[in-house]
C-alpha cells in the first residue's frame, strides 16, 4: 500500500474497481460491497478529509474554504 500524491504539483488518480473485484492483482475491494451497504460512513470520511486538508494546508486555509 502507498500514499498517492504527496506533492501539490503532482496529481494522482485511482479508479474505482467493479464490485466483483475482491482479490489481487490490481485494485480491489478488501471488504466486498453489496446491495444496501455503503462504501464508507460519510461522517467518518468527512472527518478524515478535514484532517488531511489541515495537515496539507493548515487550519487557517481550511477554515477559509
Amino acid at each position: 500500500m502507498r500514499v498517492l500524491g504527496g506533492a501539490a504539483s503532482v496529481a494522482s488518480y485511482l479508479g474505482v474497481p467493479p464490485a466483483h473485484r475482491t482479490t489481487r492483482p490490481g485494485t480491489h475491494w478488501r471488504i466486498p460491497i453489496g446491495p444496501g451497504r455503503y462504501l464508507t460512513d460519510a461522517a467518518l470520511l468527512r472527518g478524515a478529509l478535514v484532517l488531511a486538508a489541515i495537515a496539507e494546508l493548515g487550519s487557517g486555509e481550511v477554515a477559509r474554504r
